[in-house]
């Protein structure tokens, strides 16, 4: 089922039956989704599996990252009963499928801003987002702030760099042997010797020669300004910090399977994943490749945002997703940003994760995991006894006021006595009711319980017309 050009899909297409009166559509779908539920609870062969098979049979598109080692399986397992099979594109080091990130991301903003000018800004963003990973995007205080303004200030003239001096588009390696070769003194700018070792200076040298625009001419000369004053006088500490914080991401990258999977060549980009329907899987999971596999998902999520957030609805409007289970392994601060226009370009996220206090260490900031949850208007709970998601989930619910009556006055007898009535303010569904729900396997018939919320939802059936929630089970078996 593929949509004809200028034929939109239809975003009412029903895709969970939720209860008998209430169905969670394709337009639910690009709203967001959040899932929480503890080791145990079934919330993977639950309701993410139960969504996400019905993303493969609607036909939808899209991008699935790989967290724990199993999810390949998972994802092969899905592909095959919904007859997708022939739609996966895995990126591992067992298959050909290869993807120069930065080439790709060259090749993108040149198409769309032309040659030299504008090119610099998104792969920058990019480059900066890697090295943030594991660092927690810890943000807010001034000296954070002054590092990060820094490192990009170092990373754009960086890329500049090789994009005016260099001669075949842009490649990391290059990008790292810049950096390394720069004058770390004023003296070192005129050094002869320097010169004749240092690619920095044949790059600007080239980039000298090169033929620019007014606006191209303009962009080289701070480049070079920087590389040849600035730099040089930057405080030998301040200089060493922000040069290793981007060679120690480089360093990844320009050896071994990231090198071969994502510096080489290019042979599956990110618009397969809507103008054919593809899905496309990054198997190289965080749990096995811990570090190396958080880079590999990020830089490929990045990429497929970025470019999602562009694409033309008039090619192919049906719904592209972005899927990913134990999602706060890779959650940064670019994520919020994507969701808060997602709905407008049908992309789907579904997104999967054991409790919120997973995403605060990630993101390293409660309010930047608030906007990132809360621009998520589907939040389904599992089985979970964190304190913090339990509470999280209860205050989503929401509050009702309870009447309570009261006796006033002695109760031996002195003085009047009487009855009063006062109101408290009462969570809806205590947080120890997650702890109730059925967690699936044969001790519960492989049935899975959870209580689902959908902003701005008025529910159909009868008993839930009044609340905010619902409760809903979820065949395991369907799920697995």
């Amino acid at each position: 089922m593929k949509t004809s050009k200028n034929k939109r899909y239809n975003l009412d297409t029903p895709l969970i039956q939720l209860t008998e009166h209430d169905v969670w559509t394709a337009r639910d779908a690009c709203a967001g989704t959040c899932i929480f539920g503890t080791t145990g609870s079934g919330k993977t062969t639950g309701s993410f599996n139960n969504i996400a098979s019905s993303f493969l049979i609607n036909n939808f598109g899209g991008l699935w990252l790989c967290s724990k080692e199993d999810d390949i399986d998972n994802i092969i397992k899905l592909a095959a009963k919904t007859g997708r099979l022939q739609d996966l594109m895995i990126i591992n080091p067992n298959n050909p499928l290869r993807f120069n990130f930065l080439n790709y991301q060259y090749n993108q903003q040149k198409m769309r801003h032309g040659s030299g000018a504008g090119l610099s800004e998104n792969i920058v963003n990019l480059l900066t987002t890697m090295t943030d990973v594991g660092k927690g995007d810890k943000k807010g205080s001034g000296s954070e702030n002054y590092w990060q303004d820094t490192l990009h200030q170092l990373l754009i003239n960086s890329v500049d760099l090789v994009i005016y001096g260099g001669k075949n588009g842009l490649n990391l390696l290059e990008l790292y042997k810049a950096v390394i070769s720069a004058p770390t003194s004023p003296a070192q700018t005129a050094d002869t010797k320097w010169q004749n070792s240092s690619l920095c200076w044949q790059l600007l040298s080239q980039g000298m020669d090169k033929k620019k625009s007014a606006e191209e001419a303009h962009d080289f000369d701070i480049t070079a300004t920087y590389w040849l004053n600035e730099f040089p006088n930057l405080d030998e500490k301040t200089r060493s910090i922000i040069v290793s914080s981007f060679t120690s991401m480089a360093n990844s990258f320009l050896r071994g399977k990231l090198h071969t999977l994502f510096c080489t060549e290019t042979n599956v980009i990110p618009e397969m994943c809507w103008l054919g329907q593809k899905i496309l899987v990054v198997d190289l999971s965080v749990k096995e490749y811990q570090k190396l596999g958080v880079l590999a998902n990020v830089l490929v999520k990045y990429c497929f945002q970025k470019s999602a957030e562009i694409r033309s609805l008039d090619e192919n409007s049906t719904v592209t997703f972005l899927i990913c289970d134990e999602s706060h392994l890779t959650a940064n601060s670019y994520d919020r940003f994507y969701q808060s226009t997602a709905r407008s370009k049908n992309l789907a996220t579904l997104y999967a994760s054991q409790n919120i206090s997973g995403y605060y260490a990630t993101l390293g900031s409660k309010d930047e995991t608030d906007s990132l949850l809360g621009s998520l208007k589907t939040k389904i709970h599992h089985s979970n006894d964190d304190k913090i998601t339990a509470e999280w989930f209860a205050d989503t619910v929401g509050k009702n006021w309870d009447q309570r009556m009261g006796i006033s006055g002695s109760a031996m007898g002195q003085g009047s006595t009487g009855f009063h009535s006062h109101q408290d303010l009462n969570w809806s569904v205590l947080p120890r009711e997650l702890m109730l729900l059925p967690s699936g396997g044969p001790e519960h018939d492989y049935m899975v319980g959870s209580y689902i919320t959908v902003a701005g939802r008025k529910w159909l059936a009868p008993e839930y017309q009044k609340k905010t929630y619902i409760k809903r089970i979820w065949n395991q078996e369907f799920g697995q």
